[in-house]
């Protein structure tokens, strides 16, 4: 307690009345232990300190107003005393303790502010720099920590194929280091000769491979050759159709019917000027593929040419060279004066082109073999 003779020594010491303590925090001042109001959402309730004040400042008035000095009031108690502790004359007292109150709740005042009738002023502190993290979208959240997983994870990869093909060079570089130099000789010996050998293995494979491109081009070139060959065969034999320049021959016979001996006549010369593909046709439809061992016979007034029966008029369509064939036909005493002396008639046509379609059914040979 201090007693009245203490009074002008605490004057004397303190002659501007009450001071702060230095050791307190200044209220006007952020307090740096405190959260930042820009990353947390809080509500602050103002304390009514300005109420205190204004007792305090009132108290100050009226000593001022008795002739007191300032001072009189002594010395502040500490922040949070009672008034059981506070000087007799009941100065700054409650000033002070309003100040200590004020003082001592600034822990849960931070971040607000000060209205100036003393009232309470409800601040919210929120975010400046953008949405907090509460905020933020859920899927953009996930979307960017799925992305820096798989990055880990390909580094992490990455990480481990290096180290595992350093470590790999790095025993293969600590065996040849460690080796004798006839062991070096050895080994460089042993590469030299499988060098040499798949360089051998190398000139055989491209000799094979030049002999098998050698031979498929062969076997094509034969094989289009004896397609070329089949189809000649074919059409000399009778078995696949022809088309082609040649001739047109109609024969009609006159008072007497044309005799199949005239017939062959004029196939033979055919023949013998180059015709390639013959077939003779009647007036009843049938049609007949001529080749060398077709039978020219008579039937009556008709004719019987290979198994079937035909009459006149008789259509021949010759393919081979038209002037050639015609020139074999109009000679004196060729075929065409052999019909005509025979009352009959014969027109020849150069058709562009001749078709041969009538063809025969290839006859297996029932004695013959081919020989080895």
């Amino acid at each position: 307690m201090t007693g009245p003779d203490d009074l002008p020594r605490q004057r004397e010491q303190d002659p501007a009345g009450s001071r702060p303590d230095p050791t307190r925090p200044d209220p006007t001042k952020p307090d740096p232990t405190m959260p930042d109001p820009d990353e947390t959402v809080t509500e602050a309730i103002t304390l009514p300190v300005a109420s205190a004040s204004a007792s305090a400042s009132s108290a100050s008035t009226a000593g001022s107003a008795a002739g007191a000095p300032p001072a009189a009031a002594g010395p502040a108690p500490a922040a949070g005393a009672t008034a059981d502790d506070a000087s007799p004359d009941g100065g700054s007292a409650p000033a002070e303790r309003g100040r200590g109150t004020a003082e001592g709740g600034r822990g849960t005042a931070e971040g607000t502010g000060l209205t100036g009738d003393g009232g309470r002023e409800i601040v919210r502190a929120g975010s400046v720099g953008g949405p907090s993290p509460a905020h933020r979208d859920p899927a953009e959240t996930s979307r960017r920590q799925w992305w820096m997983k798989a990055a880990a994870v390909a580094l992490c990869a990455l990480l481990g194929l290096s180290l595992a093909a350093q470590l790999r060079r790095n025993q293969q570089d600590g065996q040849l280091s460690g080796a004798r130099q006839e062991d070096l000789v050895r080994i460089l010996d042993e590469l030299d000769s499988r060098q040499q050998r798949l360089q051998t293995e190398i000139s055989d494979l491209e000799q094979r491979r030049q002999a098998l491109t050698t031979e498929a081009e062969g076997s094509e070139t034969a094989q289009r050759d004896l397609e070329e060959r089949a189809t000649e065969l074919g059409i000399l034999a009778g078995t696949t159709p022809a088309v082609g320049d040649g001739l047109r021959l109609v024969f009609r016979p006159g008072r007497t019917p044309l005799r199949a001996e005239v017939i062959l006549d004029a196939v033979e010369e055919l023949r013998g000027a180059g015709a390639e593909a013959m077939q003779i046709s009647g007036q009843s439809g049938g049609t007949v593929r001529i080749i060398a061992s077709t039978a020219f016979l008579d039937v009556d007034d008709d004719l019987l040419v290979g198994d079937k029966r035909l009459t006149g008029p008789y259509t021949l369509l010759a393919i081979g060279e038209p002037q050639t064939m015609r020139a074999a036909l109009v000679i004196p005493g060729g075929v065409v004066d052999s019909v005509e002396g025979a009352t009959g008639t014969v027109q020849i046509t150069t058709p562009d082109p001749v078709s041969v379609s009538a063809t025969l059914s290839p006859a297996s040979p029932r004695y013959a073999e081919p020989v080895d």
